[in-house]
């Protein structure tokens, strides 16, 4: 890089000098008359020699000067001077470039500098980007960078070292540059000087007095500077990835300049820093790539696509071919082929080309055994050329298990299948049961009912005298017969309504009520029952209302039935209509009695059609039988469910669970 004059150069000087030299195109810096003040690495090749000092010059391939051509074209007075030229480079060669220039102020009407860019080149040596892509990445182009940023910022040393970006404050030193002499092997203490202080700002200068914080830093200790400027290294992506470090004798003046600088440095080092972590990362890659592939337990091959041919192969795949390593990388792959060869050759090019990874070949392996093999494979360049590498892996018992699998998977489908006909087809004899046993309780009771109806009938004009007047007796007699024929239609208006529900026939008629008026109305009505018996009947209900929406009927039969079962099996005590606080979406009555209880035994049984669980006075089984079972009917329907506790000689509670918000178009159950 062109230095600036050593006696007029100034900080401003020296920074544009490290800037340019960041350029990626050529960058030429013309002073007073067309004199080339700097010109950075790139524009070299545009630099001829003429006059008796060989001044640097930029020649037009006619012999004219370039500036020549410059400083005309800026009597126009425009701010921005872009062109092309055809020049004569060092080499004498001719080539043709596109500039674009920046006037500097004008004495009069003569230009007195400018900077000029090379944007474009015939010549691929001038084109933008061509010498960063050359860039050496040895150790030898970090020495330069160091000598570079020392003499640029007029400093005594000057260090590069490559960091890890977890650990700031230990990294390998790249170059040192100290008291004029590049030391080879130096150590750069980093934890003990000032570079990881302000490890967050990407510049940090110690302007003086150096010792004072940093008198551990083996430098500072020998050479007794007086400051310190250094700069983060980041890569494309903002890591860390190394360090620069200035030391000075004098007291740093000018930091803008100095942190101008470093910051220059600092990216034109990047590159080259990530390019020898990439290098290295590389090597250390191959490294691991070469021991996995000689020592690891998959076997592993190399195939060129196009011939088939095994290029390399593991000790592994060694073993499962039963062919040593000499012999098997003259074959081809297609040699193990189980199947025809032209599917396995199909596959190969697939992978080449990038569209497969993955796929299965049935190989003849050692011994003349065929073996299911998944293969694992990519593309890899080497050597100019694309070959495939195939990581194998038997899965011949793997498939055979798959197989085995699945033919009793299939049998289990057909026991499911036919598990399920049978199923149907006893559900549907279930359906024709119930339909038949409702079809009974409704014929029967069309038939019982007039012939009852005629009994209760001729009963009640007995009883009243209206046929002739009747003895003691007789009254007697009559009067059981009415009760008789009373129980008997009881009996029946029982099972045409378990006939009704079963079928499917009872209609829901949903209305909004409040459950504590309901449950309170219901023990009025067995009052005088209950007081003939001499038991208390009382109703424990919420203060707030208890609000529900469903078969307003339904539940009342419901609490009715279960008000009548504890009235039959209560000798003494009392009788409980508890309403419960709602739980969210659910509603619940509860009915306790101070009863005979029911056996545990028994418990299972309760809801059970004709069941007569507890005796009533001298054990005489009283009701039905129907009315707990009816009870449970008339919950489903209303899609709730019927619960009992229960201690024998105790007493007993019934209750019953019901949503609270039954859907207006529910259906009957």
């Amino acid at each position: 890089m062109t230095q600036p004059h050593p006696e007029t150069a100034s900080d401003v000087a020296r920074y544009f000098a490290v800037l340019a030299e960041s350029m990626p195109c050529p960058v030429v810096q013309f002073g007073e008359g067309g004199v080339v003040l700097i010109a950075n690495s790139r524009a070299e090749l545009l630099m001829s020699r003429s006059g008796e000092e060989g001044a640097p010059r930029v020649l037009l391939a006619e012999g004219r000067d370039l500036w020549d051509a410059i400083a005309a074209e800026a009597q126009s007075g425009a701010s921005l001077l872009e062109g092309s030229a055809r020049v004569r480079l060092a080499d004498g060669s001719i080539a043709t470039i596109w500039y674009a220039g920046f006037p500097a102020a004008m004495q009069g009407r003569a230009l007195s500098g400018a900077v000029v860019l090379v944007y474009d080149a015939s010549d691929e040596r001038l084109a933008p980007g061509h010498h960063a892509a050359r860039q050496p990445k040895d150790m030898l182009a970090f020495a330069d960078a160091a000598e570079s940023i020392a003499e640029a910022l007029g400093a005594s040393s000057a260090l590069v070292a490559e960091v890890e970006p977890d650990r700031p404050r230990t990294g390998r030193t790249l170059a040192a540059f100290i008291e004029g002499e590049l030391r080879t092997g130096y150590e750069w203490e980093i934890a003990l000087s000032p570079a990881p202080s302000a490890s967050a700002k990407p510049v940090f200068v110690v302007r003086d007095r150096l010792a004072d914080r940093f008198g551990e830093d083996p430098l500072v200790a020998e050479y007794g500077y007086s400051s310190f400027a250094g700069a983060l290294i980041f890569d494309d992506e903002g890591e860390r990835i190394g360090i620069i470090g200035a030391y000075f004798q004098h007291r740093i003046e000018r930091e803008p300049a100095v942190r101008g600088t470093l910051r220059l440095f600092a990216a034109a080092l990047s590159p080259a820093v990530s390019a020898l972590k990439s290098q290295r990362a590389l090597c250390e890659s191959e490294e691991r790539y070469a021991a996995m592939f000689a020592h690891g337990h998959m076997p592993i091959l190399l195939i060129e696509p196009e011939s088939t041919q095994i290029i390399e192969a593991n000790a592994a795949a060694c073993a499962l071919y039963g062919v040593d390593e000499r012999e098997l990388t003259t074959m081809s792959i297609l040699q193990f082929a189980a199947d025809p060869p032209e599917a396995l050759r199909k596959e190969l090019r697939a992978v080449a080309s990038g569209l497969r990874d993955y796929f299965v070949a049935r190989q003849v392996v050692a011994r003349r055994e065929v073996k299911d093999m998944e293969v694992f494979a990519g593309p890899l360049a080497m050597g100019g050329r694309t070959l495939v590498y195939a990581v194998l892996h038997d899965v011949t018992e793997k498939r055979r298990a798959e197989a085995e699998l699945s033919r009793y998977r299939h049998e289990l489908e057909m026991v499911v299948q036919r598990r399920t006909a049978d199923l149907l087809d006893a559900t549907s004899a279930l359906e024709a049961e119930r339909e038949r046993r409702s079809k009974l309780y409704r014929d029967m009771g069309l038939e019982v009912r007039t012939p009852l109806q005629t009994i209760l009938g001729f009963s009640e004009t007995l009883a009243t005298g209206l046929a002739g007047e009747l003895n003691s007796e007789q009254m007697r007699q009559v009067t059981m017969i009415g009760e008789a024929a009373k129980r008997l239609s009881a009996l029946l208006d029982d099972i045409l309504e378990l006939s009704r529900l079963e079928s499917g026939g009872a209609e829901l008629r949903v209305e909004p009520f409040d459950l504590r008026h309901l449950a309170e109305s219901a023990v009025v009505s067995v009052q005088a029952e209950a007081a003939d018996k001499g038991l208390t009947v009382r109703a424990e209900v919420p203060g707030e209302p208890v609000d529900v929406e469903t078969d307003r009927t339904k539940v009342e039969q419901i609490i009715a039935e279960l008000l009548s079962n504890a009235l039959k099996y209560t000798e003494t005590g009392e009788i409980v209509v508890r309403v419960a606080k709602p739980l969210p979406g659910e509603a619940r009555v509860e009915v306790s009695d101070t009863g005979v209880g029911i056996p545990a035994e028994d418990l299972p049984n309760v809801f059970e059609e004709f069941r007569h669980l507890r005796g009533g006075r001298a054990g005489v089984h009283t009701g039905t039988g129907l009315g707990l079972a009816l009870c449970k009917r008339l919950a489903q329907a209303i899609g709730g469910r019927i619960e009992v506790d229960s201690t024998l000689g105790v007493g007993s509670t019934f209750r019953a669970v019901f949503p609270a918000h039954l859907a207006q178009d529910a259906q009957a159950v």
